[in-house]
């Protein structure tokens, strides 16, 4: 078993494509898209192509409240605001993963929480208080990125909108 403080890079799957966003992972993430999910693979599937969205640069849409994620929200901020924690909202059908984390700097996404969106249920707040505590653990007191609007933490994105 790897060590649980490991940190990986995630590497497209097509060799020799140009990574423009990196994407840091625990050990416990990256056994999301290395590991066999039988019964529930293709969310796992989607969520390896949403890495390799992320990692190639593709076009994101950003929810920056917390309060409030239009449906199409792909990266959504987390309440408390302050705590800078953001999770990728990775979708199946009507199945889904949450992926959570903060930014170290501007297309730098550090993913150290993930769980099934029903897993997780309304105790979302403890979803991002764990990942919060798993941050201060490996980097404390080094805190995530602080932008002031979407696009200082993602390029090539937009803001989500209400359907």
């Amino acid at each position: 078993m790897s060590d649980p403080r490991q940190l990986h890079f995630f590497e497209p799957a097509m060799p020799g494509l140009e990574v423009k966003r990196h994407l840091v992972m625990s050990s416990d993430v990256r056994a999301a898209i290395i590991e066999e999910f039988p019964d529930e693979y293709e969310r796992h599937a989607a969520l390896l192509d949403f890495f390799q969205t992320f990692a190639e640069q593709g076009i994101l849409s950003v929810s920056e409240n917390p309060k409030e994620h239009p449906p199409n929200t792909m990266v959504a901020r987390n309440s408390p605001v302050a705590w800078e924690m953001w999770d990728f909202r990775v979708y199946a059908g009507k199945k889904s993963i949450r992926v959570c984390g903060g930014f170290a700097c501007r297309d730098t996404f550090i993913a150290l929480n993930w769980d099934y969106r029903e897993a997780i249920g309304d105790d979302f707040d403890q979803f991002v208080i764990d990942t919060r505590a798993e941050w201060d653990r490996l980097f404390s007191p080094l805190t995530p990125f602080r932008g002031k609007s979407y696009d200082e933490y993602l390029s090539n994105s937009y803001l989500a909108e209400e359907a």
